[in-house]
């Protein structure tokens, strides 16, 4: 079951320090509004997940693609780097996973 874009909203309103429907949020904007406008707001949500969630790979995953897209190659290096150190670290439920998909992207840069 997907949640919609204004749910997700209503959701981060009611409570803006949660750090998973600030990533839900920002990774659906990044999923459906492919503007610059909306990859800015899906950053600003996911910056605000990676810095304040677990120690999760695929918060800081999502927002390297994201600052990617942007331009900001520099960043999204930086935020891919550290996200590839919690994905090797990480049991698969964590994002172990994520390592083959993390390393494709920061050779793209």
């Amino acid at each position: 079951m997907s949640i919609d874009l204004e749910t997700l909203r209503s959701a981060v309103e009611a409570d803006p320090a949660d750090p998973m429907m600030r990533f839900a949020l920002g990774q659906k904007l990044y999923d459906e509004v492919q503007t610059r406008e909306g990859l800015a707001e899906a950053a600003e949500h996911l910056r605000y997940a990676w810095a304040h969630g677990r120690e999760n790979a695929v918060y800081g995953y999502k927002l390297g693609l994201v600052l990617a897209d942007l331009g900001e190659t520099e960043e999204a290096r930086t935020v891919l780097g550290a996200a590839l150190e919690r994905a090797r670290a990480a049991n698969d439920a964590e994002g172990h996973d994520l390592v083959p998909a993390i390393e494709d992207a920061l050779g793209s840069l």
